[in-house]
């Protein structure tokens, strides 16, 4: 199954997100949005003081709320997720509400579906956090370093 972002709802996404971070660390927090095509991931963040990163795959679905409950993620994705990118937080945007799952290995242990001809992972709602500023605080907590 391939859900296509379009750039638009990547750049709104992104600028919303930079805006965001901004306020908390000026400057501090680098966002890029991916651009090579064969990504798995669609950006990255980084903390200029501490070389951290962080990866963000953002699926932004054309409908309101998940359906049966759950999130779908390609697994071939999750597979390259986990073999290239060390950190990274899944995205499910829903008009305007946000979903986010911190990677694991355990996201492999979810029910898997066939969706024109490809195997995707069902992520129950209940297992991931809504909201963005939660999203927004779970950037920081995988970047910034406490004293």
């Amino acid at each position: 199954m391939r859900i296509k972002l379009n750039d638009r709802a990547e750049n709104a996404f992104l600028l919303k997100l930079k805006r965001d971070l901004d306020s908390f660390y000026n400057g501090l927090l680098e966002i890029r949005k991916i651009s090579y095509k064969k990504s798995f991931v669609d950006f990255i963040i980084i903390n200029n003081n501490n070389s951290k990163v962080l990866y963000i795959e953002l699926k932004s679905l054309n409908k309101d709320k998940p359906t049966d409950g759950k999130h779908i993620i390609n697994k071939h994705k999750m597979r390259m997720v986990r073999e290239h990118y060390n950190n990274c937080i899944i995205v499910w945007q829903y008009d305007t509400d946000y979903y986010y799952y911190k990677y694991n290995d355990e996201i492999f242990n979810y029910e898997t579906k066939e969706i024109l001809d490809q195997q995707v992972l069902l992520i129950p709602v209940n297992d991931t956090t809504k909201g963005f500023n939660n999203f927004i605080d779970s950037i920081l907590l995988n970047l910034i370093i406490k004293d």
